[in-house]
């Protein structure tokens, strides 16, 4: 058991209801109980996969609302409109949740849910607030503590419109003031934040090759500008939080990066290849 638990990436993925439930790869031997201890297990999903309720509240929609409505983009004909509904029915998931022994719940925040406008200095949904703090209440009475992404893929559309999204240097305003606003009106509730979940796919799906909204095929300028923007965008969300709001050093953010297990080609030392 040990030995799994010190695997440094995720294998596979467990569609349960709303939730994802992490199964991992075999690790190395040498992997301690101490470490095991240091890990912590849990379920995951993001806003545009679960919440539904694309119009209430105000919200605003985001790339995904509107790439899903082009006929041949997704397979199968679904929509984020709706999706698994955990907008109506998050106290269901969390109740199952609860029934799996979870602990750890990592989602993310809709930002055109909770901005509707997304610009530095627009204001925030009042319906908006009141959803996310009624679902880290429910997390907090059932024993299980959340995990919160600022930006699982779902762009605002408004933002795309105005200047490309991640193309454009006014995505790091933009992006630091929704992470701002994020961090003061969920800061008593959330201590882990992730800024940006799996870069590569942003950068390479989304403003790269087109295979993810907005759907636009903007090539390797696309993606070296979103590397660019999007890294100084998250470090700027890392020093507001920081320097503002966890001067009691219990919080923690970082980003979800992307990986794969590799194995080396050869079992040969570098020096012995020909």
């Amino acid at each position: 058991m040990a030995g799994k638990a010190c695997a440094l990436g995720f294998a596979g993925w467990l569609l349960v209801s709303s939730l994802v439930v992490v199964q991992s790869l075999p690790g190395p031997p040498e992997c301690k109980a101490e470490t095991l201890q240091k890990v912590e297990f849990g379920v995951g999903s993001s806003a545009a996969q679960s919440e539904g309720g694309a119009a209430a509240g105000g919200r605003s929609p985001s790339v995904w609302d509107i790439f899903a409505k082009q006929p041949g983009k997704i397979q199968d004909g679904s929509s984020p409109a709706v999706a698994t509904d955990f907008f109506n029915k998050y106290k269901q998931d969390i109740a199952l949740m609860k029934s799996m022994g979870v602990k750890n719940f990592r989602m993310s925040i809709s930002w055109s849910r909770l901005l509707p406008q997304a610009v530095k200095g627009s204001s925030t949904s009042p319906e908006g607030v009141q959803f996310y703090r009624a679902v880290f209440k429910e997390l907090k009475d059932n024993g299980i503590e959340p995990a919160v992404t600022l930006y699982h893929w779902d762009m605002p559309q408004v933002l795309q419109d105005k200047y490309q999204g991640l193309l454009d240097r006014q995505f790091i305003d933009d992006f630091t003031y929704f992470a701002e606003v994020a961090f003061k009106t969920f800061g008593d509730q959330v201590r882990k934040w992730t800024t940006f979940n799996e870069p590569w796919v942003t950068c390479n799906l989304q403003y790269g090759n087109g295979d993810f909204a907005p759907g636009i095929t903007y090539g390797d300028s696309g993606k070296w500008k979103c590397g660019h923007y999007l890294l100084l965008a998250h470090a700027n969300a890392v020093r507001v939080f920081r320097q503002k709001y966890n001067t009691n050093k219990k919080g923690r953010i970082g980003m979800a990066l992307w990986s794969e297990w590799s194995e080396p080609w050869t079992d040969k030392l570098e020096g012995e290849m020909r």
